[in-house]
């Protein structure tokens, strides 16, 4: 992870890192709302369960002196408004959050593909050489928005979604430690369990579905590029078999890999909702009244509301990041690493042979279409 990290960071403007640091401002913030809104739940459902705690409970017994109410039921209204109130302005600043973050998100992809564009356009002719232009036009259009979506979306999401939850943890470790924990300790080893056992299957997946868009593209562009030839040997139907065999290889690959990524959540809700009945019986025994049971059944059946898609989006977002790392690999070096140095590993002799025959020229192979620097 600490790689990846280093290569979004390399892949980053200082502007852009920046702004980074004030989403995570506003996320931190946003964690906070939502903590405190799962908090507002439980003076409601212990008024609720007992109204003479109002009298009893010290801080509830400060509230309704200074909010003045005449009778209990009054009390109980304005408790269940203020929750409201503050799950409102919680939603609102999460929807709020959101988009900030989805515009920060498709503006760097926008940077990366101009920049990625930039950096083509100034390497030498040699370099166009001893490349295949599709390759070009595939990670400026294509892989730039893949990253974006596969690596940059999910890693800033896991770090939101990571504040939010130990946000979250912390208000109900103040409720319960040994149960907080227990809870906690067990979703995770449920999430990391899964992804220890499909992580190698992703990256394979990844790679294959890297290669098979590779050729995707260069086969479409050698066919439209030498259509001329193509139709004069009649081989409209090879190349169609060749772009069938990589277009599915590509399309199984994304299958098989969006299936890793969502069905997990099936069996993993089914544990977690499991475990809420778990935490029901268990507080039910341990407590003398249902008036103690209600408001931390309460506050854990609402935190348990936030944290599930929490969870969820944490194990999405690292197989995403998982699946798409080929890919990140390819425009982090185009982008960062200084590619004329390819054409000078290159020994004399096949040097020279690009420079007098580049590839996709009908002197340099079999390859049918025009010279790749066309």
């Amino acid at each position: 992870m600490r790689a990846h990290l280093k290569k979004i960071s390399t892949l980053l403007t200082q502007d852009e890192k920046k702004d980074i640091g004030i989403l995570l401002g506003a996320v931190l913030l946003m964690g906070i709302l939502e903590t405190t809104g799962i908090a507002s739940i439980m003076p409601l459902m212990s008024v609720l369960a007992d109204p003479d705690i109002i009298h009893h409970n010290r801080y509830l017994a400060q509230l309704c002196a200074v909010t003045n109410f005449a009778d209990q039921k009054s009390f109980l209204i304005f408790l269940g408004l203020a929750a409201l109130a503050i799950l409102i302005c919680s939603n609102a600043f999460s929807a709020f959050t959101t988009r900030l973050q989805l515009r920060f998100i498709y503006r760097c992809g926008h940077s990366i593909s101009k920049r990625l564009f930039g950096k083509y356009l100034s390497q030498p002719y040699t370099y166009y050489l001893i490349r295949n232009t599709s390759d070009f036009t595939k990670n400026i259009v294509t892989e730039v928005h893949r990253v974006i979506v596969g690596s940059f979306t999910p890693t800033l999401q896991i770090i939101s979604r990571c504040i939010i939850t130990l946000c979250i943890l912390t208000l109900l470790i103040i409720v319960d430690p040994l149960l907080a924990l227990l809870v906690f300790f067990t979703c995770s080893s449920l999430y990391l369990g899964v992804f220890g056992l499909v992580r190698r299957q992703l990256s394979k997946r990844g790679k294959i579905s890297a290669a098979a868009q590779a050729a995707r593209f260069k086969l479409v562009s050698e066919a439209f590029g030498g259509i001329k030839e193509i139709k004069l040997a009649g081989k409209e139907s090879e190349h169609l078999r060749r772009f069938d065999t990589h277009s599915q290889a590509f399309a199984m690959s994304e299958a098989a890999g969006q299936s890793i990524m969502l069905l997990p959540k099936y069996a993993l809700e089914t544990v977690v909702f499991g475990g809420i009945l778990v935490i029901l019986l268990y507080l039910i025994s341990a407590k003398d009244s249902l008036g103690q049971v209600l408001p931390l059944m309460g506050v854990y059946a609402f935190a348990g509301y936030r944290l599930m898609p929490a969870f969820q989006q944490i194990f999405s977002g690292v197989t995403l990041i998982r699946y798409h790392r080929a890919i990140l690999d390819i425009i982090y070096h185009d982008l960062t690493v200084q590619a004329v140095r390819r054409q000078r590993k290159l020994p004399p002799r096949q040097r020279k042979r690009h420079l007098l025959f580049p590839p996709g020229s009908r002197s340099s192979g079999p390859t049918i279409g025009t010279p790749a620097a066309k």
